[in-house]
């Protein structure tokens, strides 16, 4: 029985990873096709964009782009500090910083500068690097791609060498995790395409399967923990 509640647990757990990647990925998209090609999930190209600012003695473009990574930074000591000093889902908090996210880039006009216009993408997607770091003791992004392509690949040659079926498993994940982003990316061509800014909202339809999926994960949490709590007062009873 315990096994079986498990099996759910960590299902549920894994189902909500892949969904948040489709976020990530959706959003990743819509700033790639609406704002000059520029990724605003990661921080690499904008730290290379810093360093080369600097010396073409473009000083304003520079310090929007060291803002953007003091957002990125900001987002990620805001993630430690409430996961450690307060009782705040968050799973549930990420999920609502995206949601105000794609609310503030509706807002936000074409003509804005590139930089400045994925300020809150910047954000949301450190935040929710953080709160969504994977699953079954996997380790795998939800806003980019690069390490779960590295992990598919590095499994699928594990298994090849040894024909162990537990790096299928693994190999499985972070292809699940490189299908929901590229689902996600997916959308956001349409979307981008045919409302461009606007476009942004259908963005909420993997937010609001994420909501369901991650109330469906808290209940089977709690029902393993009272379980397992459970069959401990038994065992400790049975010694008594």
């Amino acid at each position: 029985m315990n096994r079986s509640m498990e099996k759910r647990k960590n299902f549920a757990t894994r189902l909500l990873h892949h969904n948040m990647a489709l976020v990530g990925g959706f959003l990743g998209g819509y700033a790639i096709l609406l704002r000059s090609d520029f990724l605003g999930n990661a921080q690499t190209s904008n730290l290379i964009f810093i360093v080369m600012q600097f010396l073409d003695g473009n000083f304003f473009e520079m310090m929007l782009r060291i803002g953007a990574a003091m957002l990125y930074i900001f987002a990620t000591i805001m993630y430690v500090f409430i996961k450690n000093k307060t009782n705040i889902r968050v799973k549930r908090l990420s999920i609502l910083i995206d949601t105000i996210c794609i609310v503030i880039l509706s807002f936000i006009p074409e003509n804005v500068n590139v930089v400045l216009a994925l300020y809150p993408i910047f954000f949301a997607m450190s935040f929710q690097w953080n709160s969504f770091p994977g699953s079954e003791g996997y380790t795998s992004s939800t806003i980019f791609s690069t390490n779960n392509l590295r992990q598919a690949s590095l499994s699928f040659g594990e298994f090849l060498c040894d024909k162990d079926e537990k790096h299928l498993h693994k190999m499985f994940f972070f292809l699940g995790s490189l299908a929901g982003f590229h689902l996600g990316v997916f959308f956001s061509y349409f979307a981008v395409k045919m409302f461009r800014v606007q476009g942004v909202w259908f963005g909420l339809i993997p937010i609001i399967t994420a909501c369901a999926i991650n109330l469906w994960e808290e209940k089977m949490i709690e029902e393993y923990s009272e379980k397992i709590n459970t069959n401990y007062s038994n065992l400790n009873c049975k010694s008594a």
